[in-house]
């Protein structure tokens, strides 16, 4: 088995959450982006929208494929949050 070469100098933790996206091990906090918080309310509105509509009708159908392109687009920009933040951590530590 082969063993990483770390220095016990450069660890880094950063805790999850859900008020604060992050908080690193200096406690250096990044709050959830507002964009993100509008969107997820958006995305609340076409879940109702689809439970609204009659099932096997077409308009049903529609607000289906809405939602769910709205889900990929939530996906998406997360994705893209999170890699912004990691890689401004990551030179931040260099």
């Amino acid at each position: 088995m082969v063993k990483p070469d770390v220095d016990s100098n450069n660890i880094v933790g950063i805790d999850v959450g859900l008020i604060d996206f992050y908080v690193a091990f200096d406690n250096t906090r990044i709050s959830t982006p507002k964009y993100l918080r509008k969107f997820k309310h958006q995305l609340r509105k076409a879940q109702k929208r689809v439970s609204r509509r009659k099932k096997d009708s077409n308009r049903r159908q529609k607000a289906i494929k809405k939602l769910g392109r709205k889900h990929k687009k939530l996906q998406i920009l997360v994705k893209i949050f999170i890699l912004k933040r990691l890689i401004n951590c990551s030179k931040n530590m260099m």
